[in-house]
């Protein structure tokens, strides 16, 4: 259809993180949300990373550490 846009698997994982109350959420829960592989979000999650719009950081839980994603807040992307 001409004119149709995609969205693609960044914007759906900023979209995710923007609309978490926390505004972070685990590997895990990216993973199941997103559908992605371990290893097609781990290249996403990287570059978002790289960029300096999410930070990373690990939490205790049941299961062991767990890391957690965290989108950047708009003060913390202008220091």
């Amino acid at each position: 259809m001409k004119g149709e846009q995609r969205i693609t698997h960044t914007q759906v994982i900023l979209m995710l993180l923007s609309n978490s109350p926390t505004h972070c959420l685990s590997f895990s829960e990216l993973k199941e949300k997103t559908e992605l592989s371990d290893s097609m979000l781990w290249v996403y999650l990287s570059r978002l990373k790289d960029r300096g719009v999410i930070s990373a950081k690990w939490k205790k839980s049941d299961r062991g550490r767990e890391r957690i994603y965290c989108l950047k807040l708009k003060e913390q992307l202008l220091e």
